[in-house]
């Protein structure tokens, strides 16, 4: 993609919204995604303010990433470390069951 004269943090933002784009075209459900840009990480996880330049492309990436911003939600709440390797957590079930039928969750709905 010719980005013109973009920050580094976009160009990062940018390359992971298009990628998951390409992913879901191709019926892909499950992703491992890696990325130098540890703001633009922390942006999506929600883990840092996302700063204004940003805004528009994190909210277009995180609405596709609706199970993981409940998991991350989940994990900030929590004192002790968690790793939630053989099972989600119980708060994110519905969330996934909603995208493993395809229904989506619109931004801001509760659980």
């Amino acid at each position: 993609m010719n980005l013109g004269s973009v920050t580094i943090n976009v160009a990062e933002a940018l390359a992971l919204r298009e990628t998951l784009i390409w992913a879901r075209r191709r019926n892909m459900k499950y992703m491992f995604v890696e990325g130098d840009s540890k703001l633009v990480i922390d942006a999506v996880c929600g883990a840092c303010d996302v700063p204004w330049n940003l805004r528009s492309i994190i909210e277009d990436i995180r609405e596709g990433n609706f199970v993981t911003d409940v998991i991350v939600y989940v994990g900030l709440k929590r004192k002790e470390l968690c790793i939630w390797d053989a099972c989600l957590p119980m708060e994110a079930n519905l969330a996934f069951l909603f995208d493993c039928n395809g229904y989506g969750c619109v931004r801001g709905s509760s659980l």
